[in-house]
C-alpha cells in the first residue's frame, strides 16, 4: 500500500514541481510564500514525507530480518526504529511549524 499511495503522490508531486510551475522560481522563499502559505499543501508535503519513510523503513526492515540474526537483529531494529521516530519527528516539526507570511 505505500509503494501506491507513494506512486500517486509523487507523481503529483513531480507534475506540480516540474510541469506546472518553472523550477527556476522554486526558491525556499516560494515554498514559504506561495506553496506552504496553503494547509493543503503543508499536509500534502506531509503525507508525503510520511510515505517516504514508511517505505523506505518497511524495506529496510525487511532486508535486516532476512539477513541479520540474533541479538544483532534486535539490536539494528531498535536504532532503525529510532532513526525512523527521530526523522518523522523532524520533518513533521518543519512542516507544521514553519511561519506562514502574515501569521
Amino acid at each position: 500500500l505505500s509503494v501506491v499511495s507513494l506512486f500517486f503522490l509523487a507523481l503529483i508531486h513531480f507534475s506540480l514541481q516540474h510541469f506546472i510551475t518553472d523550477p527556476k522560481d522554486e526558491t525556499s522563499n516560494w515554498i514559504i510564500t506561495q506553496r506552504w502559505n496553503q494547509l493543503f499543501w503543508r499536509g500534502f508535503d506531509w503525507l508525503l514525507l510520511v510515505f517516504v519513510l514508511l517505505h523506505g523503513f518497511l524495506g529496510i526492515r525487511t532486508i535486516t530480518m532476512d539477513y541479520v540474526k540474533g541479538g544483532k537483529r534486535m539490536l539494528l531494529l531498535s536504532f532503525l526504529y529510532l532513526v525512523g521516530a527521530v526523522i518523522f519527528a523532524m520533518g513533521t516539526i518543519v512542516v507544521f511549524t514553519v511561519q506562514m507570511p502574515g501569521a
